[in-house]
């Protein structure tokens, strides 16, 4: 089968913006190394590339799996037909929307989240260098019991951590909520809550007594 020429468009224009993004990141890398290169300090230079190199694929790897985890179920969901969509492209969104193009998709929206969450904890790097390079004040926190020093060589890298994990649950969460609400998926949810729990649905017959009962589905 031959690839479709809106398939081809969207790889070359998507290789044309990494090779961009590339050139640009090293021809910055180059100048910052000739400049660390005159001034006798070159080591300083590798020292930062390594640690957001560390805190890019640390962040990087871990996203974009939660990230891709959730993003599966939806669209294993949304592939099986289980959504109930109302609007008037909803037999287009049926259509388009088979099992290998939502993967696809997912793969690249989860590789988008995470680097962006990677990029920017990468740009915290010199709080990974204070991490470890902790010299204690000699004086003790009178409220926590900890070496001052903690607060400014540790504590900046722990809460960038925490910033980062809570601000990508939450993400997915609204996310995932917003998708759910959306496709009708959460009326899936109750027809399992109502088998639980023993109820059927029962509609008034047409008759003033009859009343017509289906199980729950």
């Amino acid at each position: 089968m031959q690839p479709k020429l809106s398939t081809i468009l969207w790889l070359v224009a998507g290789g044309a913006l990494a090779l961009l993004f590339v050139l640009a990141l090293f021809s910055t890398w180059v100048v910052e190394w000739l400049w660390f290169g005159e001034l006798g300090y070159r080591q300083v230079f590798w020292g930062m590339r390594l640690a957001q190199f560390t805190l890019f694929v640390t962040t990087f790897v871990p996203l974009f799996l939660y990230f891709l985890l959730n993003l599966r179920l939806l669209a294993g969901q949304l592939a099986s037909g289980e959504h109930d969509l109302d609007s008037p492209t909803a037999e287009q969104f049926r259509m388009w929307a088979t099992l290998a193009r939502l993967r696809a998709l997912t793969y690249a929206l989860a590789g988008v989240g995470a680097i962006l969450f990677a990029l920017a904890v990468a740009a915290n790097w010199d709080a990974l260098i204070r991490f470890r390079n902790l010299v204690p004040f000699g004086e003790t926190d009178p409220v926590f019991a900890r070496d001052l020093g903690f607060y400014i060589f540790r504590l900046p890298l722990i809460d960038t951590v925490q910033n980062t994990l809570t601000t990508a649950a939450l993400l997915v969460f609204v996310g995932l909520l917003l998708a759910y609400t959306y496709f009708g998926l959460f009326r899936r949810w109750a027809g399992w809550r109502s088998i639980l729990t023993g109820r059927s649905s029962c509609s008034p017959g047409t008759g003033s007594t009859s009343t017509s009962c289906s199980p729950p589905t």
